[in-house]
């Protein structure tokens, strides 16, 4: 039965309409990765990974967050690798990994203390809010749009430890040519 449900939600490509789009690290750090939120016609809100700054292949298929939520509820802890089995069974083999890396972003799920490589789901209440809010003020962003990057002011270069190299005098009693 579960199965039924899972093939109901994935069965077709939604028109989503993006409301959020962010950048975070990949799980390794060894990326970024540039994701989407959106929600489609029907109201269920939606995830996608857009970029990956790394040369890693990955799914950019929609993930209904009605699916995620369901799966993350299912169990009290998990894996990158159980959210790539149930999401992404068959896809590229980062997707898990980076769905997990976005969603450790928006504040749904964290490392289980004292593991590394286990994540459990936090309270969503407050992100769906936010979702919610774009969504019904009408936000639309384009795909093709990237993060607003935060302004970094560059604190001016040190100066430099070494002395100065002196000029050599210059001999004065040596007569000039003509």
């Amino acid at each position: 039965m579960d199965n039924e449900i899972i093939e109901e939600v994935t069965a077709a490509e939604p028109e989503v309409r993006i409301v959020k789009i962010a950048e975070c690290g990949s799980l390794s750090n060894r990326s970024r990765l540039i994701y989407q939120l959106g929600v489609a016609v029907n109201g269920d809100i939606q995830l996608r990974i857009f970029r990956n700054s790394a040369r890693g292949y990955f799914c950019k298929d929609w993930v209904s967050w009605a699916l995620i939520d369901m799966q993350l509820n299912e169990a009290p802890s998990f894996s990158s690798g159980d959210i790539q089995r149930l999401l992404f069974e068959g896809k590229s083999v980062n997707s898990g990994a980076f769905a997990v890396g976005v969603l450790r972003n928006e504040g749904l799920v964290r490392n289980v203390p004292d593991s590394l490589r286990c994540y459990e789901r936090l309270d969503p209440t407050d992100w769906l809010a936010e979702i919610q809010a774009l969504s019904h003020a009408g936000i639309s962003l384009s795909e093709l749009q990237l993060p607003v990057q935060p302004v970094v002011v560059e604190k001016p270069a040190k100066k430099s430890a070494k002395k100065p190299v002196k000029a050599k005098p210059s001999d004065a009693s040596e007569p000039m040519e003509s």
